[in-house]
């Protein structure tokens, strides 16, 4: 009777430790989730900013491809519209008013 009293006792010594150890495991994974989801979180901001700043670039680029193109254009029909004789020009519309928006560039 007495050893089956010392091997209970055992038992349950040995269960209190496991059950401080898988506690103790789990603060130390709830501690490491909680570690993620802030460098999650860190991540998702500089992803956004990231974004932001391509948008930002693609529309720069995409501003200065259109004033190139309409520029050229611009220059292009003024040396062709000059009449033969005299070579002055014939006034044409600023290029400025034929400008058109890049329709790639999404804001928001």
């Amino acid at each position: 009777m007495q050893a089956s009293f010392e091997a209970e006792a055992r038992a349950k010594v040995e269960a209190l430790k496991s059950k401080k150890k898988l506690e103790q495991d789990i603060v130390e994974l709830e501690s490491a989730v909680d570690n993620a989801n802030r460098g999650r979180a860190e991540a998702d901001k500089v992803i956004k900013k990231l974004q932001q700043q391509v948008k930002d670039v693609e529309a720069v680029r995409c501003y200065n491809n259109n004033f190139y193109n309409n520029n050229t254009q611009h220059l292009t029909l003024n040396l062709h519209r000059r009449d033969s004789t005299t070579l002055d020009r014939i006034p044409c519309t600023s290029y400025l008013s034929r400008f058109t928006v890049c329709s790639s560039v999404t804001y928001g």
